[in-house]
């Protein structure tokens, strides 16, 4: 990147930080609002989010899977954030929106 389209990019830096963080607060409403259960919550939201990683990759040319080790902890991550969605999402449906978020 060239030193010209720097500034540019910190000056909206805490914009984008703060936009990103009221989306992320509403999404245990959402989560409430829907019609799905915990489990296909988790799924989809994990499947988008990738899917969008993905995405966000390709064109910068970088690569997600790099080497063996490294792709295992990659998998148990993923699996233990899917879990930990997936109970996030039944407390959402067990205690309200604000408590499994401030349990979570």
């Amino acid at each position: 990147m060239n030193s010209v389209g720097r500034p540019v990019l910190e000056r909206f830096a805490m914009l984008r930080l703060v936009a990103g963080a009221a989306a992320i607060s509403f999404s245990g409403v959402f989560v409430k609002l829907v019609d799905v259960g915990p489990t296909a919550s988790a799924f989809w939201r994990t499947l988008i989010g990738g899917g969008f990683l993905c995405l966000w990759l390709l064109p910068r040319g970088r690569r997600v899977w790099t080497n063996g080790p490294a792709r295992k902890w990659l998998i148990a991550a993923g699996f233990v954030f899917a879990i930990d969605l997936f109970v996030w999402h039944k407390a959402i449906l067990y205690l309200g929106v604000g408590l499994a978020t401030l349990l979570g």
